[in-house]
């Protein structure tokens, strides 16, 4: 499995009502394609979220977030400096 970083910008603050609509669908979708949320930092101001993932690939996160409909900025695959 590798690590996969998505980043997330929005124009108005993100609210928990937002996030807590999103997250399930693409919890499901991730479900299916064998990925798995690690963790997600949000921004002080809530217009930057940041979502570390475990998956086969970086092509996979992005399915599973179109599949689910939630919008990102980007995703990309990481890894830890050495």
């Amino acid at each position: 499995m590798a690590t996969v970083v998505a980043e997330y910008r929005y124009e108005e603050p993100l609210t928990v009502e937002q996030y807590a609509r999103d997250a399930p669908r693409l919890a499901d979708c991730l479900e299916v394609r064998e990925a798995t949320l690690v963790r997600t930092h949000v921004s002080r101001d809530r217009t930057r979220r940041i979502s570390i993932f475990e998956a086969v690939d970086a092509e996979t996160v992005r399915n599973a977030h179109r599949s689910a409909n939630v919008r990102f900025e980007a995703i990309w695959p990481a890894e830890e400096p050495s």
